[in-house]
């Protein structure tokens, strides 16, 4: 779907593929949550819905973050939120790795380090 102006010039829509995403896949002995792409306000707003009902709490939970393009402070923001639900269910959280990109944030930001201060195994 394409919307031009008057003139011809195309006009970006909300209609096309998804920037990024996030897939949360639940199996009888864990869960992993997979992030893809551009992972912004976007990502939060529409896929996000599963992280916050955890349908196995207690099982181990696998992150991974290594298909990430960028990551902005939203999308920051969903994977602090998904550690801290995962670590006050009880669960054994494992990251599983991160693009270059977001390894240099979460290096920045201190996330690497309080997850490492939480029990987080890092991959």
């Amino acid at each position: 779907m394409s919307t031009t102006t008057d003139d011809g010039v195309p006009v970006p829509t909300q209609a096309g593929p998804a920037r990024g995403g996030v897939v949360v896949i639940a199996s009888e002995d864990r869960v992993r949550v997979s992030f893809w792409g551009v992972v912004d306000a976007d990502v939060r707003s529409q896929f996000v819905a599963p992280l916050w009902t955890n349908p196995t709490p207690g099982r181990p939970c696998e992150i991974d973050c290594r298909e990430v393009t960028l990551m902005d402070s939203i999308g920051l923001s969903v994977f602090v939120r998904l550690v801290q639900d995962a670590i006050a269910e009880a669960q054994d959280v494992q990251f599983l790795g991160a693009s270059s990109q977001v390894a240099d944030l979460l290096e920045t930001t201190g996330v690497e380090a309080w997850m490492r201060h939480l029990g987080v195994r890092i991959v």
